[in-house]
């Protein structure tokens, strides 16, 4: 039987650190005035002790356009093999502060930025999350096909989720 686990403040970006970071790629969708979705994978840089989460983005894409145009959007991560799951509604901002890009600049990040840390273009989104949900596992995902496996041969329900709202 899946389990209710509501999360708030240190407990809820911990949680959402875990399983962001561990993700990694998001369905980064915003909903423009008209609330047209737009959407497009990206790769998450970092989870801070504020649970802000950080992406770099170029000055001319369009989700930073929409952004400007007060956009609101979703992150959506997902993990099937692992059965990890996070939804995040949030408000971003724009930024080009050095000493961040410097602290998250890899060389993943040179391939969309050939002038490097120094390209005009190169932005910082710091996503601030009002609310999520997530649904984990209680006890991994070996154990938790094991449940599955038995609940179908004993007709009982029990598969280990584990799943509740986050409160940043």
């Amino acid at each position: 039987m899946w389990k209710q686990q509501d999360l708030t403040n240190t407990e809820a970006i911990a949680k959402l650190k875990d399983l962001a970071e561990d993700i990694r790629m998001c369905m980064f969708v915003t909903h423009t005035t008209n609330w047209d979705l737009h959407s497009r994978p990206m790769s998450t840089q970092q989870v801070d002790e504020q649970g802000n989460i950080w992406f770099f983005s170029s000055k001319q894409s369009n989700k930073n356009h929409e952004i400007q145009q007060g956009s609101h959007a979703h992150l959506y991560y997902m993990d099937k093999s692992a059965n990890h799951y996070v939804s995040i509604k949030w408000s971003v901002t724009i930024s080009q502060d050095k000493a961040m890009i410097d602290k998250l600049w890899n060389s993943f990040i040179a391939a969309w930025f050939p002038d490097g840390k120094d390209d005009h273009n190169l932005t910082l989104l710091c996503v601030k999350p009002h609310e999520g949900y997530y649904r984990d596992t209680q006890y991994g995902t070996m154990i938790t096909l094991l449940m599955i496996a038995a609940s179908a041969i004993t007709n009982k329900h029990m598969d280990g989720s584990l799943e509740g709202e986050l409160s940043v």
